[in-house]
């Protein structure tokens, strides 16, 4: 009996040791937890915000090399290994000299192939000289075509002209540039779609404009790269040519030399004696129709002032 008293009371104290024991931390968690609660709330709201913007510059960062470097390590090793599965871009253009016998039909047969292959005239310019006293035209005129029918195009223009004087026709490969375009533009469409996502995970409003003002930047370099590549697959698509279209001018006959003859020179010499004296003739019927009126009564005061003045040095008398 004693013992199982003993025993009830031993486990008796261990159990309210072990009580107060969980009582005492329990207690000093629940008077400091609000201090630290708000203290780790604070510290963990502006690591959350500082980390938040350097993981969105690392991985837009990420987006736009990601995409880059595939598009290097696959592109261009494709282009070189087999150049024939990718179309090539050339921009081709040409200009033509010729001679036509009449300038006016040819602009109008230019117009009519320019049409009939499915292009258009780009601009026109129409201009007359004078050689010999004989007027000439001249024209220039540059059509778009399209790139697949350059070749006929220009077969049928040399066969309006009697004669082509200059022929150029160049081309530029232009794919490189079209397929670096294209990667890049990839890479920024990336970038901005990861950026609009930072903007709706902003959670203030300098956040919101941070994120705003990358965001601007990047469509801008889009708008770029986009403006760039279609001027580049236009010019691709549409071939240019110029003509520079001149009339069939007469060759210049040399003027001959005449032999010395008196009489001729004699007959020159009359004439010109005759037109100084009838010159001279006109003069002085000028000057007696126009002048003279004019001038006599002119003469006459200064000599009836002379007169006057002469006598009245007469009439002083000397000393």
């Amino acid at each position: 009996m004693s013992l199982l008293l003993r025993t009830y009371s031993l486990c008796s104290v261990l159990l309210i040791a072990t009580l107060l024991s969980g009582c005492r931390p329990l207690a000093q968690s629940e008077v400091s937890r609000p201090e630290s609660a708000l203290m780790a709330y604070q510290s963990s709201r502006l690591m959350d915000s500082q980390a938040r913007y350097t993981a969105a510059s690392a991985e837009a960062a990420g987006v736009a090399a990601a995409p880059a470097a595939e598009a290097a390590a696959s592109q261009p090793t494709a282009m070189t290994t087999q150049p024939g599965i990718y179309d090539r871009m050339i921009i081709k253009s040409a200009d033509i000299q010729m001679v036509a016998a009449d300038v006016d039909a040819a602009l109008a047969r230019v117009n009519q192939i320019a049409t009939g292959v499915g292009g258009y005239i780009l601009a026109s310019r129409v201009w007359s000289t004078t050689i010999d006293e004989a007027t000439y035209r001249h024209a220039s005129i540059t059509i778009n075509v399209p790139a697949e029918r350059f070749e006929q195009s220009l077969g049928q223009l040399r066969a309006v002209a009697l004669r082509v004087t200059s022929e150029q026709a160049s081309g530029q490969d232009v794919t490189e540039e079209y397929v670096d375009l294209e990667a890049r533009l990839t890479n920024l469409e990336a970038t901005r779609d990861r950026i609009r996502g930072f903007l709706d995970e902003a959670q203030s409003v300098e956040e919101a404009l941070q994120v705003n003002a990358h965001l601007s930047q990047i469509e801008g370099e889009i708008e770029q790269v986009q403006g760039r590549m279609n001027y580049l697959t236009s010019r691709a698509v549409e071939s240019t040519i110029t003509l520079t279209i001149d009339p069939e001018v007469p060759a210049a006959i040399p003027p001959t030399v005449a032999g010395w003859s008196p009489g001729a020179t004699f007959a020159q010499a009359s004439a010109t004696f005759v037109r100084t004296a009838q010159t001279i003739i006109d003069g002085l019927i000028w000057v007696a129709v126009v002048l003279l009126p004019f001038l006599l009564p002119t003469l006459l005061v200064v000599w009836l002032v002379w007169r006057l003045g002469g006598q009245r040095r007469r009439a002083v008398p000397e000393g």
